[in-house]
């Protein structure tokens, strides 16, 4: 099988290629070829350009699956950029994934498309989008899932996949915020952590995209977790310590977040050039209060289950 991977330089793309490199044939697209040397030393070759180039439906044509990885998860400025990827960069992949003859198109979403500031708990995929989204990275993900679902039919499977909090080795994305933040002296818990949420390993998003592939169902939605909620307070902790850093204990109140990020949001629509708040309603709704997702959906239709348990996760961080 030939798969074609985009974002194949970020925290997920870059492992999914190494995960599938193993028994198929993988390529991938990249701004930056520096990058990339590391795996194209493994066999995958990798095409330099990006959701807009004029040459994606030929570098396409010989390839059985498309795994649409690349994204901007800015979390604080909404952007012309951020839509021009998320959204124009998404449809235009999927025309020219489906001119070139693709046959399954895994389109990489997020469960920040159903925030709404308030909790989730254990979350079934067929909750319905929020009428206003709460900043533009929820926005424009949801966007871009919407077009992926319009376009599947039988010729063409796109099948959408919902992971949250994707950790592990190398993470490039969450993790080394949340260490400068410790570092700096700016990291303090909401309510004391003290809600739950889901998250997924490397290990295991990997293997949930290898079920989607084989078993997935065309224009359906499935939610990926470790299948292991703890609360935030827990799983951060542990990540923070296996890094070795001293877990803070710093807690300031939700209320109190949440009127400053609703305050933000206000400043932004006034004031657009003004300096920002410390929070954004994108990041309280991502990281303040309780996500769980259920994931029996994926369990019965995918095949899927944890290769990874959290604590086998963070062993490889300590090693």
């Amino acid at each position: 099988m030939k798969i074609f991977i985009t974002g194949i330089t970020g925290y997920v793309g870059r492992n999914l290629a190494k995960h599938f490199v193993k028994k198929h044939e993988v390529a991938g697209l990249s701004r930056d070829l520096e990058k990339s040397l590391n795996l194209e030393e493994l066999g995958i070759e990798i095409f330099k350009g990006d959701l807009h180039s004029s040459c994606l439906e030929k570098e396409l044509k010989s390839y059985d699956v498309v795994i649409h990885a690349a994204a901007d998860t800015d979390h604080k400025n909404a952007s012309r950029s951020q839509y021009d990827t998320n959204v124009v960069g998404t449809e235009l992949l999927l025309h020219a994934a489906k001119a070139a003859g693709v046959k399954k198109f895994i389109h990489i979403s997020t469960e920040s498309v159903l925030l709404t500031g308030k909790e989730l708990h254990l979350a079934k995929e067929n909750i319905p989008y929020p009428k206003v989204s709460v900043g533009s990275y929820s926005e424009t993900k949801r966007l871009a899932e919407e077009l992926a679902l319009k376009s599947s039919n039988d010729e063409f499977n796109v099948i959408v996949l919902r992971p949250r909090f994707i950790w592990g080795r190398d993470d490039t994305t969450a993790i080394p915020q949340i260490l400068k933040a410790v570092n700096n002296g700016q990291f303090a818990w909401i309510n004391d952590g003290e809600y739950k949420t889901s998250t997924i390993h490397i290990a295991n998003f990997c293997f949930g995209v290898e079920c989607a592939i084989s078993r997935g169902n065309s224009g359906e939605v499935y939610f990926l977790s470790d299948d292991d909620d703890k609360t935030f307070k827990n799983i951060v902790s542990a990540l923070i310590e296996a890094y070795g850093y001293r877990s803070p204990t710093k807690s300031v109140p939700r209320a109190m977040l949440l009127f400053i990020a609703k305050l933000d949001n206000c400043c932004r629509k006034l004031f657009p050039k003004r300096k920002l708040l410390p929070i954004t309603m994108q990041e309280y709704s991502t990281s303040a209060v309780e996500i769980t997702l259920d994931i029996s959906k994926a369990k019965k239709e995918l095949g899927y289950a944890p290769v990874i348990s959290f604590q086998q996760g963070l062993l490889e961080i300590t090693r």
